[in-house]
């Protein structure tokens, strides 16, 4: 009787410890959410304009430069863009859809995550979109992350990325800037997938990060169908948020891959 009472409150302990994590993480974007909010609503201070006194030249000059720059950096995407693509023959990757269904355990606070994602690659452009759930017996963290608009740059077989776009957490609704840098890469005729990323938010009204996450994941190609490649993965995600609560998984699931 004794062992069992002694088992039962090891158990309640556990899942406390695990609940108090997804809750602690709920409680400060609603804390932060409340902050940004009196913030917002108490500023009184005008938004900083150029003020020219009937256009004139410095008007002009303005234009000039913002004329230059767009249409600098839209010359200089499209011929990288047409660059990488004469390379397509040579790694089909570069045109490609991913579907991932990722699943982690935390054996340490008795936690799980479901991490479904969906990747689409376009020689120097890609998106990335996902749904993190990370729950445990008593509670839930969820948010959906998208990497609006990822730019790569292939070097042989790897790909290096670096990505803008936002976090959007669930409950308590709240949205964050995201960004992102990580590589991509294929070995030995696309048997092996290696993928690995840092992701991180902007910064919250208490100072920190909203989010920190590394992630690595290595996968094996086990069958393929005309376009369709079937990658079973194992990997790690460590997730930080607010600079103090941390949630570490082991992974494993599948990749279909289509190119």
């Amino acid at each position: 009787m004794k062992l069992f009472t002694i088992l039962f409150l090891s158990f309640f302990l556990t899942i406390q410890l695990s609940h108090s994590q997804t809750r602690k993480v709920r409680e400060k974007v609603a804390e932060d959410k409340k902050a940004s909010s009196s913030r917002a609503s108490s500023s009184s201070e005008p938004s900083w304009e150029p003020d020219f006194d009937e256009g004139g030249l410095g008007e002009i000059i303005v234009g000039a430069i913002a004329y230059v720059t767009v249409y600098a950096v839209y010359k200089g995407l499209w011929h990288s863009q047409h660059a990488i693509m004469n390379r397509y023959d040579d790694y089909p990757e570069l045109i490609s859809f991913q579907g991932t269904l990722a699943n982690g355990f935390n054996f340490s606070d008795n936690g799980f995550a479901v991490i479904p994602s969906l990747r689409g690659n376009y020689g120097l452009f890609a998106t990335d979109l996902r749904y993190v759930n990370m729950s445990d017996i008593t509670g839930r963290l969820q948010s959906i992350d998208w990497q609006v608009l990822m730019f790569r740059v292939p070097v042989k077989n790897l790909r290096l990325e670096y990505g803008l776009g936002f976090s959007h957490v669930m409950s308590p609704s709240k949205t964050y800037f995201d960004s992102s840098l990580g590589f991509d890469g294929d070995f030995l005729n696309y048997a092996i997938n290696i993928q690995g990323q840092y992701r991180w938010s902007q910064k919250t009204s208490f100072g920190s990060r909203y989010r920190q996450e590394y992630s690595i994941e290595a996968g094996l190609q086990v069958a393929q169908s005309g376009w369709l490649r079937v990658v079973p993965f194992v990997g790690y995600s460590h997730f930080n948020y607010f600079n103090e609560i941390d949630f570490k998984y082991l992974k494993a699931g599948i990749k279909l891959r289509i190119f």
